[in-house]
């Protein structure tokens, strides 16, 4: 399959930019493809007390290997039901997570003068996570554009390009992301379960 272009139109241009980080197959593709592209890129890695905090010791593994600076943001408990921190909901949406990551991230962005906020999510995300989806990414585009004197990029480029999960690994594949390194499982355990939804979309698309 051809490799589809991962640059959003607007930021053609090179950008210093804060890329949202959580060790993942996606966020480590865009990392990875940032940094080919010349992009100034640092990581923001966040604690929202996740179950699964593998991701991010894999997150800081990741940055180390290649010597990109990581920033850590741990948050206040605002969650308690959901799946993904241990409660009783079965579904592993996170309500508004995404717009809460995003707001830390552009608030941080503004702080350091820096010229864009990244996301990994791709085009299957918006199946199930409402916050992956392309009304929440123009939105939220709107909103860092009118939230201080100066304009903040959300640079999403596999979701603004439609990229699958799938064209996110050939993507992946062609630019030699070390795959096996990132880790997507949502189980709090050293290995992977292959059962949950990230696993199983992981697994299908590889």
């Amino acid at each position: 399959m051809q490799r589809r272009k991962s640059r959003n139109t607007e930021s053609e241009r090179t950008m210093n930019t804060l890329l949202l980080f959580s060790g993942g197959l996606d966020s480590t593709t865009l990392l990875y493809d940032m940094q080919q592209q010349g992009h100034v890129v640092e990581c923001l890695t966040v604690d929202y007390r996740q179950i699964h905090g593998k991701e991010i010791r894999v997150a800081t593994e990741i940055c180390k290997d290649l010597g990109v600076k990581q920033r850590f943001v741990q948050m206040p408990r605002v969650y308690s039901h959901c799946a993904l921190v241990g409660g009783a909901a079965i579904s592993p949406v996170v309500p508004n997570r995404n717009m809460i990551l995003i707001g830390i991230a552009a608030a941080m962005a503004f702080e350091r003068e820096m010229d864009a906020v990244a996301w990994g999510a791709n085009a299957d995300d918006a199946e199930l996570f409402p916050d992956c989806r392309r009304a929440f990414y123009n939105r939220m585009t709107e909103a860092l554009h009118c939230c201080h004197d100066r304009p903040m990029i959300l640079h999403a480029p596999f979701l603004a390009n439609g990229m699958s999960k799938s064209d996110v690994v050939t993507l992946a594949k062609t630019i030699q992301v070390p795959i096996e390194k990132t880790w997507s499982c949502y189980e709090g355990k050293e290995e992977p379960c292959n059962k949950c939804h990230a696993c199983v979309t992981r697994n299908n698309a590889l």
